[in-house]
Parts: C-alpha cells; sequence; structure tokens
C-alpha cells in the first residue's frame, strides 16, 4: 500500500481540546478486552487513524498493530503502548516506539501524542496538589516533630564537638567536603649500620599507615542540617502557596505555578528520610574510635582536648592521668605495633 499519497490527501485532524480531552490509561489487558469497540489484531494505517482513545502499562507482553506498506502487522511486542481508534470506531494496539518511529510520520498522530501526554501530566499534577492539601495537617505535623527531633541532635552533637579545637573542626570540615574519612599517619622506620672501621650512618624509611577511618562526619558540620531545614522550611511555604492556588477557578491557566508547587511539595517524602538518615547516623557516630580525632592536625593543645574528649568516652576522664600523657601511651602502642621509632601527622 502506498501511505504517501493518502495521507496528503487527509485532511489535517484538528487538535483536540484539553478542557474535553479524557485520560483513560490501562493496566491489564482483561481490562481493554473489555471493552466493546476493542478488535484484536485490527490493522492501523493512516488512512483509518482518527484519534489516540488512551495508554496502556501492562504486566503481559502485546503486539503493536501498526500496519506495514506490505500489508502486514508490525507485531512488535512491547508492555507499554497507546490505546488507538480507528474512522470505523475500533480500538486497537499501537506499540509506544511504534507510535513515533513507525507511525510518527503522520503528524496527526504526534499532535495526539503530544496533547495527551501534556493533559495527563497535568491532570497527575492537580491530583498531586489536591492529595498533599489533603494530607497537609499529618505531613507538617510529621516534619514539625522530624524537624524538632534533629533540632535536639544538632545540639547534642554542637555540645560535642564543641569540645574539639578549631585545626580540628576545619580538618573534620575538610573530611566531609572531600568525602575522604579515612586517618593516616607517617611512620617512620630507624635503621642502623656501623662498618668495619666503626662507622654508624642511619638510614631512615617512612610510610604511611591507616589508623582507621572516621563514620557520621556529617553530623559534625552545619552543612546538612542547614539543608534539612531549608526543605522543611521550602516545603511549609509550598503548603501556603497551595491553599491559595487551588482555589483558582481556571487552574489550567495556572499550569507552571501548579507544576512548580506540586514539585515542591512532593520533597515531603526526601526531607522525611533525610531526616531519619540524620537521626540514624548520631549511633554510628558515637561508635566511633575517638582516638582518631588525636590525629587530625600537629598543634598539641588541639590534641590534648580531643585526647580529653576520647578519655571521656572510654570511662578514662576519672582517672588521674594528663590527656598529653595518655596520647603518648596510645603513641607509644602504634610504634610497638609498627616497629617504628617516631610517628608524626601529615
Amino acid at each position: 500500500m502506498q501511505y504517501d499519497k493518502q495521507r496528503r490527501t487527509l485532511s489535517m485532524s484538528a487538535q483536540p481540546n484539553a478542557s474535553s480531552l479524557e485520560i483513560r490509561t490501562f493496566g491489564s489487558f482483561e481490562e481493554i478486552q473489555a471493552l466493546n469497540q476493542f478488535e484484536v489484531n485490527a490493522p492501523l494505517n493512516p488512512a483509518n487513524y482518527k484519534r489516540l482513545f488512551g495508554d496502556y502499562h501492562l504486566p503481559e507482553k502485546v503486539r503493536c498493530c501498526v500496519q506495514k506498506e506490505n500489508g502486514k502487522l508490525c507485531e512488535e511486542p512491547h508492555n507499554h503502548g497507546w490505546l488507538v481508534e480507528r474512522a470505523d470506531g475500533k480500538l486497537t494496539l499501537v506499540g509506544g516506539d511504534c507510535g513515533v518511529n513507525k507511525f510518527g510520520a503522520d503528524r496527526r498522530l504526534m499532535i495526539d501524542l503530544s496533547h495527551y501526554r501534556n493533559e495527563k501530566a497535568r491532570q497527575e499534577r492537580i491530583a498531586s496538589l489536591s492529595e498533599a492539601l489533603t494530607a497537609k495537617s499529618e505531613r507538617l505535623g510529621a516534619l514539625g516533630k522530624m524537624q524538632a527531633d534533629v533540632k535536639a541532635l544538632e545540639s547534642r552533637m554542637q555540645k560535642t564537638t564543641s569540645q574539639f579545637g578549631l585545626l580540628t573542626a576545619r580538618r573534620l570540615q575538610d573530611m566531609v567536603r572531600t568525602r575522604r574519612y579515612e586517618v593516616f599517619i607517617t611512620a617512620t622506620r630507624q635503621r642502623t649500620e656501623t662498618d668495619s672501621n666503626g662507622h654508624t650512618t642511619y638510614e631512615n624509611s617512612s610510610f604511611q599507615h591507616r589508623l582507621g577511618s572516621l563514620a557520621a562526619l556529617d553530623l559534625v558540620t552545619a552543612g546538612a542540617f542547614n539543608a534539612l531545614y531549608d526543605a522543611v522550611n521550602d516545603i511549609v511555604r509550598a503548603y501556603e502557596l497551595a491553599e491559595t492556588l487551588i482555589k483558582e477557578p481556571d487552574l489550567r491557566r495556572k499550569s507552571k505555578q501548579v507544576n512548580a508547587v506540586a514539585g515542591r511539595l512532593q520533597q515531603y517524602a526526601g526531607s522525611i528520610q533525610e531526616g531519619q538518615r540524620l537521626l540514624d547516623l548520631e549511633r554510628k557516630f558515637f561508635e566511633n574510635d575517638f582516638s582518631l580525632f588525636c590525629f587530625l592536625t600537629k598543634d598539641k593543645n588541639e590534641r590534648a582536648k580531643a585526647a580529653m574528649l576520647a578519655m571521656s568516652r572510654l570511662g578514662k576522664k576519672s582517672e588521674k592521668i594528663e590527656p598529653g600523657n595518655w596520647l603518648a601511651k596510645r603513641e607509644a602502642n602504634i610504634k610497638e605495633l609498627l616497629q617504628v621509632q617516631s610517628i608524626s601527622i601529615g
């Protein structure tokens, strides 16, 4: 068959009126079969195309009924496609890809597909907006409780991290920024040799040693907390806008605003998840080996502060031992383990 000539003689269908465009989405082949107009293997070509009837997303595969130029059906198996009405009123199947690649040369279908997709997206946004408003009280309550819990967590973390010195805090911020959480030291082993004349030479060899890794460091900076608070505040403001927007007599004229507000309200689930993530990190943070905080800077005073915190976490704060002496003992254990003469930071 020669469809090109037929296309030229066919008048262009009028663009569908979005206000009267009905969205029909089918989730099973049984639903489609139940339609009186549906006919299995009904060929579709540009000459008998009338309009787009609906879309389907099926668990099972069905076969495309676009008619090729040799008269045979396309029969491409697919799960997602379009239900199309022919000029004789019969409904038939068009695969999602075939609707564009094989039948898409017919401009009428392309226009109908575009309008259908746009209208479906618009209706889904309005439905999303209405759903969010229905759950407003519940969701804002959940956000408020979660934010209060996270603020309490932030207060507990500030009480802990305030015991670090400025240089240690900056190093922790760098670790968060670079996502590199391992703590290394430089270990130096000294080798001595004495020749036959009694002359002694010393040779030093240095290597890096990984002491361990620090977890849940998102909690030691304000970034993660502030990002969550901003997200919650944005959702609250979006609800205020949604309350006003939903009262508009014709939401069709406010499509951009509806899309923007609905999109912001959809951040609710992600914000709840992020809040829970931060709360779950607290246990991981306090499971850290706090002696690692003593090896983030060379500054003796700051290392002593970190040692005091580590001793407190180990329950040794009440012992009559200076933080510096406790840290020296810790370094001696490391040197003995590595069989080296000295260790350094950096």
